[in-house]
């Protein structure tokens, strides 16, 4: 059965440092598991277990945990290969070795051996891949504000007619619409022209006519913001503060 268990999750897909901090990027963490990386841990002498584990305390561990399905002392062994099949694992080795029969063996089951002589290298590559599990934080970038100054008919709905502000809109972009400082919408601008042509992007001191597909409660006087939305890899740290911030507002001591 435990043979089974290591082919079955051996077709599953290589789980490597590389695969996992590619995730910042992709946002596909499919076959991961979120909320834990599982380590196989291989050092020279017990003591250095410890050393290696007191330099982890650093690592804020609240999004992501560090799950030691092995710590021992040796070179790394075929089990150990084994162990990181099963478990979707990496084999972190320190001042030891990995003989090429074992090497050759990892290929084979597409299990990543990384191996170390200086402990801080192995807590760099460590968060890493552990911020490579993080969700990606949303981060707005503003493009330009514009005021409306009149409301008008099209089609089937309204549209707006604004003098840009500052920046630039663009079609496409994200828009937010205030109406006396209150946010009553918040959506893609659909629709730019710019004396009845479309275009693409209407810088500021300009007039247009802007229309976004499901809001028509347009009024003089609203205020757009036109931004873009990207994605923003996290760093644990940041993470972190993110769940203080969430149990804090939540009523909840930390």
């Amino acid at each position: 059965m435990r043979i089974e268990r290591i082919n079955a999750k051996a077709g599953e897909g290589k789980v490597t440092l590389s695969s996992i901090a590619a995730s910042i990027s992709s946002g596909n963490q499919v076959g991961i598991d979120t909320h834990g990386l599982n380590v196989i841990l291989k050092v020279d002498f017990q003591g250095s277990i410890e050393a290696i584990r007191q330099a982890i305390q650093a690592l804020p561990q609240e999004n992501v945990s560090l799950r030691f399905l092995l710590q021992a002392p040796g070179d790394v062994s075929l089990s150990d290969v084994d162990l990181a099949v099963a478990s979707e694992g990496i084999v972190f080795g320190f001042n030891v070795k990995a003989p090429g029969s074992v090497k050759k063996y990892a290929k084979q089951k597409s299990v990543e051996i990384r191996l170390y002589k200086v402990i801080y290298d192995l807590i760099d590559d460590l968060r890493n891949a552990m911020e490579g599990l993080l969700d990606l934080a949303e981060e707005e970038v503003p493009l330009g504000s514009a005021k409306v100054r009149a409301v008008f008919s099209s089609g089937s709905g309204k549209a707006a007619g604004c003098m840009v502000t500052t920046g630039k809109v663009v079609e496409g972009c994200n828009v937010r619409v205030l109406h006396k400082g209150k946010e009553v919408y918040v959506g893609t601008l659909d629709s730019l022209r710019r004396v009845k042509e479309t275009v693409k992007e209407v810088g500021a001191g300009l007039e247009c006519g802007i229309g976004v597909d499901d809001f028509d409660d347009w009024e003089e006087g609203d205020v757009l913001e036109a931004f873009n939305t990207v994605k923003k890899a996290r760093t644990l740290e940041e993470a972190s503060a993110t769940v203080t911030a969430a149990l804090k507002g939540a009523g909840v001591q930390v």
